[in-house]
């Protein structure tokens, strides 16, 4: 691996850029009238790409909040709140229910799909203020993707495909292209899939919450909603055509072409700092470079700077200190890690050494979550700002130090 972190990164980066992924579909959406629906952090890049080869009549774009602003004619952009959603996410989700109920039979309907969209559009069957305590709840212990989504969907009237729902009642021909962010890819949890049927149930979603010891923290009101839900509260099954156009693994396969490796997976989940320790071994054991890509998640236990990336990296300078001569990136594809403002970090089997003659006490950071201001002080850190795109995060590792 012959190159430097930054240069590896700005690789992994180009290589989630969504308007180059999404040209590759194009056949499924060239040269037709549309209308258009867009929500998450890549729903600019989307709807320009569909919107430079299609007639797009009007719609709605959904982008987070000081992001970039498509112009595309006929379209309203509207701003939502991300990563909680918030006053202007219910804003978002309403224009979104509306729009879509106002459309009429053999009406032609695009849902451009991406990561952040759970947050920037909502209509929420609880109280906003609920709502917001249940989500931190959820981030603060670490739940993954899966558990977060199947407990979203019940408390949504546009998540697990209830908006495709929607469409569906009125006869819209509707085409859903998915950006995903989550791990091997399930289209129902990407954006907590408004537009796809949905194979969760309320009584998973009600045993997610007693497993994870948040079940007693629940609003006694919501408590009750989620009792009153019988078996399939959501939509099993829906008549419209789904596709995912751009993944993570899109991302690790250009890398790995790029500079050389092996593609290890594209499913990383786990606890961010497990998963760190991990890999440090695979490469002890394997050598050369891997190269992986997932979604892991971070059990907040204080109230530092932080991030999949940056705990993930610490626990692997935890271990590669043992082995010596390992090197590793990890960095966000939306330019933007857990509260950190960077989009990832880079270490070796010497950082562990730099830290402690920079008076850094990595023990400390691991502990309460205050792992990025490791690689701050040191001059270890990624930034590029939001990208636009939102694949996942990718790590590189291999053999050897930085020069």
């Amino acid at each position: 691996m012959r190159t430097d972190p930054v240069r590896i990164a700005e690789i992994g980066l180009a290589a989630a850029r969504l308007d180059r992924l999404i040209e590759r579909y194009a056949d499924l959406y060239a040269d037709r009238e549309w209308k258009l629906i867009a929500v998450g952090k890549g729903a600019a890049a989307m709807a320009e790409a569909v919107a430079a080869v299609s007639d797009i009549r009007d719609g709605i774009i959904i982008v987070p909040r000081g992001s970039r602003r498509p112009s595309i004619p006929g379209t309203e952009v509207i701003e939502g709140d991300h990563p909680l959603p918030g006053p202007s996410s219910l804003a978002a989700g309403t224009a979104l229910l509306d729009y879509v109920k106002g459309l009429g039979q053999d009406d032609m309907l695009i849902f451009l799909v991406s990561g952040g969209a759970s947050s920037l559009a909502e209509v929420p069957l609880v109280p906003l203020e609920d709502l917001r305590d249940i989500w931190s709840l959820m981030l603060s212990r670490g739940l993954d993707i899966w558990e977060m989504n199947t407990v979203r969907k019940r408390l949504s009237a546009i998540k697990g495909g209830r908006l495709g729902l929607e469409a569906a009642r009125r006869r819209v021909r509707m085409l859903t292209l998915i950006a995903s962010d989550v791990p091997c890819d399930d289209q129902s949890l990407v954006g907590s899939g408004p537009t796809v049927p949905d194979p969760t149930t309320s009584h998973e979603a009600i045993l997610v919450l007693k497993r994870r010891g948040l079940w007693s923290l629940l609003p006694l009101s919501t408590k009750r909603m989620l009792e009153r839900l019988k078996g399939r509260d959501t939509p099993a099954s829906l008549p419209h055509k789904a596709v995912v156009v751009a993944r993570n693994r899109d991302v690790l396969e250009k890398l790995s072409s790029a500079i050389g490796g092996r593609v290890l997976t594209s499913c990383l989940t786990g606890e961010a700092k497990e998963v760190g320790r991990s890999l440090a071994w695979i490469l002890a054991e394997q050598g050369g470079t891997i190269i992986a890509g997932g979604e892991p998640n971070v059990i907040v236990k204080g109230r530092g700077r932080g991030g999949r990336t940056s705990e993930l990296a610490l626990s692997f300078v935890y271990e590669a200190w043992k082995f010596g001569r390992m090197r590793i990136v990890a960095a966000a594809t939306d330019g933007l890690d857990g509260n950190t403002g960077a989009a990832g970090v880079w270490a070796d089997s010497n950082t562990w050494d730099h830290a402690e003659r920079a008076g850094l006490d990595i023990d400390r950071a691991l502990l309460e979550s205050d792992t990025y201001s490791v690689f701050e002080a040191l001059g270890h850190t990624i930034i590029t700002g939001p990208t636009g795109t939102n694949l996942n995060i990718f790590i590189v590792a291999s053999r050897g130090l930085w020069i």
